[in-house]
């Protein structure tokens, strides 16, 4: 594995701090469940006041009314850590102890680790754990994983959910959509990707989005390397490979996947929670928010930011 810095982790960490249910008997005490695994309310309940007990915490949520902000975050940190929990356990990731302290003691040990964050010295060593399972999980993948799509970049949510709605009803003719439509202000037909040659993208909804779907997501302008040319992007997602050959020593992709930095590397490893969590299927009760299925994470209801709309049609 790669070694975990110091500044990873604190950006990792520092991060979770503030960032400006159906039917049945399952949902009793719930506050999100994944598949059958529950994040409970008593658990977020607890890792709410466990924040607040953080000065700088409480007085960001007090100053700027952001409580259900925090504990949006929280149950968010659950239903990733229940993700991880499975990608672990089908992909037989293993993170030890010791390493998990070893990275603890680099920040200084659990009262450094922890300040200034949503967690206290008892919890942090659960998110640092977590951290290494997404690092793990990229690393597993990094230099094999490849995607092919139609790309192509609108100003507007509403353009490009219209546009994705056209493209998901007529996947044939994916590109001739794409390139005559007016609202189009960028398109990169047949766009191939290697996430070793572009790590960055390889954190966007393209990565995480399965062969024959379609995907509506917005990203900062230049993210999303030669495809970055606007707010908003539709992605027609024609292949997806997880085992392509690693590069060879020698080649560009070799030495960017050798250099590429830890906190990078976690996000990719989150990314690839998507397919996972789109197969489980992620509830969460109604008092927290909704499940975005692009971001991936717990938003306030009626504020999910794109979608993921599966196809299955044969392109042509």
């Amino acid at each position: 594995m790669r070694s975990v810095t110091l500044a990873a982790l604190v950006l990792a960490l520092v991060g979770l701090l503030l960032a400006g249910c159906g039917q049945g008997p399952s949902q009793v005490g719930a506050a999100a469940i994944v598949d059958s695994a529950t994040v409970t309310l008593d658990d977020v309940h607890a890792r709410v006041q466990t924040a607040l007990r953080n000065p700088q915490a409480a007085s960001q949520v007090k100053q700027a009314g952001q409580l259900d902000a925090l504990t949006r975050n929280i149950v968010t940190d659950g239903v990733q850590h229940l993700l991880l929990a499975e990608a672990a356990r089908r992909e037989h990731l293993v993170v030890t102890d010791r390493q998990v302290a070893q990275v603890i003691g680099a920040l200084g040990g659990p009262a450094a680790a922890s300040a200034n964050t949503i967690y206290d010295a008892s919890t942090v060593s659960g998110e640092v754990r977590d951290q290494l399972l997404a690092i793990a999980l990229a690393e597993k993948y990094f230099d094999h994983l490849v995607v092919q799509a139609d790309v192509a970049a609108v100003s507007t949510q509403a353009q490009a959910d219209n546009l994705a709605r056209a493209v998901a009803a007529d996947p044939r003719r994916a590109v001739a959509i794409l390139t005559g439509s007016s609202a189009v202000i960028g398109v990169k037909p047949d766009l191939r990707v290697r996430a070793d040659d572009d790590p960055g993208t390889a954190t966007t909804p393209l990565f995480g989005v399965p062969a024959g779907d379609v995907v509506v997501f917005e990203t900062d302008t230049g993210q999303g390397g030669d495809a970055a040319q606007g707010g908003w992007f539709v992605g027609y997602v024609t292949s997806r490979v997880t085992d392509a050959p690693a590069p060879a020593p020698g080649d560009t992709s070799a030495q960017l996947a050798r250099e590429v930095d830890q906190q990078t590397l976690a996000a990719v490893g989150q990314r690839l929670l998507q397919p996972l969590a789109m197969s489980l299927g992620v509830r969460v009760n109604p008092r927290y928010g909704e499940w975005d299925p692009v971001q991936l994470r717990v938003v306030a209801s009626g504020t999910v930011s794109g979608e993921v709309i599966p196809v299955h049609a044969a392109r042509g």
